[in-house]
């Protein structure tokens, strides 16, 4: 937060952001103090028509726009593969079976193959959903972003447009991530008017907006890092074998 909030490029969202006044550590435990944002948790207001169409769209102009005012044209080289690609899978491959480490590893043989190039590559927040965007209660109106330990100043901005339509389906659902992963790989994902171009936006950074691959490949790279960063985060996640099986495992099956 530190980082971005020294950021000039994005001043425009500078209310949205949260503003750290201190930070240290004290008689062995770290401390965070930041300036309170106004407004409440988005979860409760999506849960209705039409104010989840409004939400999530303004959310994702948001998510949009912070990735563009930081990106830079990077050629794709082997560090960002390793990053993206490479990295995520050795942390996966010891949660899989025997028989599905050939699946994983076609899995990143395709992915790398299928990257662009060159990317757009800038922050990200990481975790962007409607439990970590606060909103007027009257307006609906975006009124701050919360919770920025999963962000990256070097990642695709893919990663929260998909977050953010992935895990407002699995609130509404009831399923795991997992699930509807595997629905937006799947031939019929089925994008509600919302989630339809929101999704399309989000394979654009990746590839072309109709192209399968580009549909795959953006998927992939969603999945690898959403587990990985969830598994440095919450080690504890490899031995929850319900969460590996609807997370992973199912995963790697339908991708």
């Amino acid at each position: 937060m530190d980082a971005l909030g020294r950021e000039r490029r994005v001043d425009d969202l500078g209310a949205l952001l949260p503003e750290v006044l201190m930070a240290g550590s004290a008689d062995g435990s770290a401390y965070l103090l930041v300036r309170a944002l106004p407004g409440q948790p988005a979860t409760p207001f999506a849960a209705n028509e039409p104010d989840r169409s409004e939400i999530i769209s303004r959310a994702a102009s948001v998510a949009l726009r912070l990735h563009t005012l930081t990106a830079s044209a990077r050629v794709v080289e082997a560090d960002l593969r390793t990053a993206w690609v490479r990295g995520p899978a050795a942390q996966i491959e010891s949660l899989l079976e025997a028989r599905d480490h050939r699946r994983l590893g076609d899995l990143v043989g395709d992915t790398i193959a299928n990257l662009p190039d060159r990317a757009m590559v800038g922050w990200i927040h990481g975790d962007f959903w409607t439990e970590n965007l606060l909103v007027d209660p009257a307006s609906r109106r975006l009124t701050g972003i919360v919770d920025w330990d999963s962000a990256d100043p070097s990642a695709l901005g893919h990663h929260d447009l998909f977050h953010l339509v992935l895990y407002d389906r699995k609130k509404r659902n009831r399923t795991e991530i997992g699930a509807e992963i595997c629905r937006a790989a799947g031939p019929a994902p089925a994008w509600d008017a919302v989630e339809g171009p929101i999704i399309e936006r989000a394979v654009e950074l990746i590839g072309s907006a109709g192209s399968s691959e580009a549909q795959r490949t953006a998927t992939a790279l969603y999945w690898l890092r959403l587990v990985s960063v969830n598994l440095e985060r919450q080690p504890f996640l490899r031995r929850r074998r319900a969460w590996v099986d609807d997370n992973v495992r199912q995963v790697i099956r339908c991708l």
